[in-house]
């Protein structure tokens, strides 16, 4: 199993308001990310492969996702645009969907919480 994963951000930019998000591992036996291209190349991303699939699945690029970093910006990502027709049953209307699409790896797993309770006086 592969630490990267693809992170994908959908929003209506026509109403202003993300519907969904959801991540994906980047191996090969991921169910979403079936391509000829190999998506990981020496256990790193295929970055390449990865901008290609994900363009044929939500539209055209207009632009980078960034972080700031203590070095700068760093790209790390692309914003995907295409129009796409609501899901509602028989509606004709159409909306803007942006695709904000990232690749991250975990570095460090989580930690769990440690809860101190107060008591309550009775």
């Amino acid at each position: 199993m592969s630490a990267y994963e693809v992170d994908v951000s959908l929003v209506n930019a026509t109403e202003g308001h993300r519907f969904s998000d959801f991540s994906e591992p980047l191996d090969k036996d991921s169910w979403y990310w079936r391509t000829a291209e190999p998506l990981l190349v020496h256990g790193k991303p295929n970055m390449g492969a990865i901008y290609r699939y994900a363009r044929s699945e939500y539209g055209r690029c207009t632009g980078r996702v960034y972080v700031d970093t203590e070095t700068g910006a760093k790209a790390i990502g692309w914003v995907f645009v295409s129009r796409q027709k609501y899901d509602d049953y028989g509606t004709t209307e159409t909306y803007i969907r942006e695709a904000w699409v990232t690749v991250s790896r975990l570095v460090e797993p989580a930690r769990p919480a440690v809860y101190e309770y107060a008591g309550v006086a009775a």
